[in-house]
């Protein structure tokens, strides 16, 4: 499992590789996996966030709820806040 456009995270984050590879890989050939291993990415990426700030979450805490915490903390900027909220929805849509 290679990519050149997520390599930089290969060897420290071997999740975040995993799934940013599966979704490129599945892109044409499997549109809606794809979205779902995006969506997937974007929520390991906010746990991250949360769990490496000290605001983990509570078990069961939604993805909205995480990203609008996060986002209200000053530990997200709007720009990726609105980026992993469209992820979000458009993973439900296919879900």
């Amino acid at each position: 499992m290679n990519s050149q456009n997520f390599s930089f995270i290969a060897g420290t984050e071997p999740l975040l590789y995993r799934l940013a590879v599966l979704s490129e890989q599945m892109f044409s050939t499997d549109p809606n996996t794809s979205l779902l291993k995006s969506r997937q990415f974007g929520e390991a990426i906010a746990q991250q966030v949360a769990a490496r700030s000290q605001h983990a979450g509570m078990p069961g805490e939604r993805q909205i709820d995480l990203l609008n915490r996060l986002r209200a903390d000053g530990l997200l900027p709007r720009s990726i806040a609105d980026m992993l909220h469209f992820i979000r929805k458009r993973g439900n849509e296919v879900t």
